[in-house]
């Protein structure tokens, strides 16, 4: 089975081919955990949206309430560097920061939403 890859550069546009996809869209940042479900047959979306390209996705912020925003493609080492963030990092390897806080599950129905927004 394959799927059709979009490669949106705005918020806007992911939201959009997400909501015309429905249930049969999956977003990915970094894709490690759609990897392993997809090579254990256990997701096969027909349009996979991904979300690298769009810069409103990245970064860490703290919120105006004090909370920490993570950015589904913020890496590694943007959470090393941020002032916000006082974390130890052990080794370095690449990736998103946001795959390794959310790892993948061991079954589908063990996944959390992943919630995306434009404001």
């Amino acid at each position: 089975m394959t799927y059709t890859y979009h490669d949106p550069a705005e918020l806007s546009d992911a939201l959009a081919l997400l909501d015309e996809h429905g249930e049969d869209a999956h977003p990915i940042a970094g894709a490690t955990a759609f990897t392993l479900m997809y090579r254990q047959g256990l997701l096969r979306p027909g349009h996979v949206v991904g979300l690298r390209g769009i810069a409103a996705l990245g970064g860490i912020t703290r919120g105006s309430d004090g909370s920490l925003l993570i950015g589904a493609t913020a890496t590694y080492r943007e959470a090393e560097r941020s002032p916000p963030l006082v974390l130890g990092f052990i080794y370095q390897r690449p990736g998103y920061a946001g795959g390794q806080l959310l790892p993948a599950p061991r079954m589908p129905q063990q996944a959390g939403d992943t919630v995306l927004t434009d404001g």
